[in-house]
């Protein structure tokens, strides 16, 4: 993973505070600095740490119900939310130029999708997060992507993206967790003890 350099994470915002969610009511203690909107967001400044990567962006894909007002205000929200990155930048490297790190924070990109029904289950999300992530794989500039989701309807899309030559890692709550997503891409990682106390 060290080689990684150009990175951008796709959050599945609908499957993370879902999950988040089945976890405090099952008696799990969120850590504190919890940002949460009941079934449209949650994050944790723990999710995202900088130590190896340049992070390009950063977006958060979900749903909610209510008026046009309302949807701006979630994204108003949800951009609010930074995390922080580190990378290279060109020039000022020692006396002949080149490239020295840079660290600095980052806005996360908003994608919100209105939905009627509270309980009304929608493809949305998913369909525009598998546009983004394809289209992504094609771009010389990126080196992996990082997928927040437990679900296992993105397996085929993680492989494929994979086929294209990207680096893809995964990050998910344990529960409802599709196992084949540990086993698919080139890396996993666990969120539970970056947003539960132990």
């Amino acid at each position: 993973m060290s080689l990684i350099k150009r990175v951008i994470f796709f959050i599945d915002g609908e499957n993370l505070v879902m999950r988040y969610q089945s976890m405090a009511e099952e008696g799990r203690k969120p850590l504190n600095g919890i940002f949460h909107e009941r079934d449209i967001y949650v994050w944790h400044s723990d999710i995202i740490k900088n130590e190896i990567r340049n992070i390009l962006r950063v977006t958060y894909y979900t749903y909610a119900t209510g008026s046009e007002e309302k949807l701006l205000e979630i994204k108003k929200q949800i951009q609010s939310i930074q995390y922080q990155f580190s990378g290279e930048k060109s020039g000022g490297g020692g006396r002949y130029g080149g490239t020295h790190q840079t660290r600095g924070m980052g806005n996360v990109i908003p994608c919100v999708f209105k939905k009627n029904q509270q309980s009304a289950k929608r493809k949305g999300v998913d369909i525009q997060m598998t546009i983004d992530m394809l289209n992504s794989s094609l771009m010389e500039n990126i080196d992996a992507l990082y997928l927040l989701s437990g679900d296992g309807d993105f397996v085929p899309l993680i492989r494929e993206v994979m086929r294209r030559g990207k680096q893809v890692y995964v990050m998910a709550l344990s529960d409802g967790l599709n196992p084949e997503l540990q086993v698919t891409a080139d890396g996993f990682e666990l969120l539970d003890s970056k947003i539960f106390q132990c």
